[in-house]
C-alpha cells in the first residue's frame, strides 16, 4: 500500500470537502448570475439561460485547456 490508513483517510476527507466546497461555489455563482440578470430587467427564464450558458462555456473551456495541456506531453 502506498499510504498508511490514516493518511488515506485524511486524503479522502480532504477530497470530499473540496467536492462539497466546489458544488457550493458553483450553485452560489449560478444564483448570483440569475439574480444579476433579473436585476438588469431580464426574465427569470433568461437568467437561468445565462447561468447555464456560463456553466456550459466554463466547462467547454476547461475541457479545451486539459486537451491542450495533455497534447503537449
Amino acid at each position: 500500500m502506498a499510504f498508511s490508513l490514516s493518511n488515506a483517510g485524511k486524503a479522502l476527507t480532504s477530497f470530499n470537502l473540496l467536492l462539497f466546497i466546489g458544488a457550493f461555489a458553483l450553485q452560489w455563482i449560478i444564483g448570483v448570475i440569475i439574480d444579476l440578470t433579473m436585476n438588469l430587467g431580464f426574465s427569470e427564464i433568461s437568467g437561468f439561460r445565462f447561468a447555464m450558458i456560463f456553466f456550459l462555456l466554463t466547462s467547454f473551456f476547461s475541457y479545451l485547456f486539459f486537451l491542450i495541456k495533455n497534447s503537449k506531453n
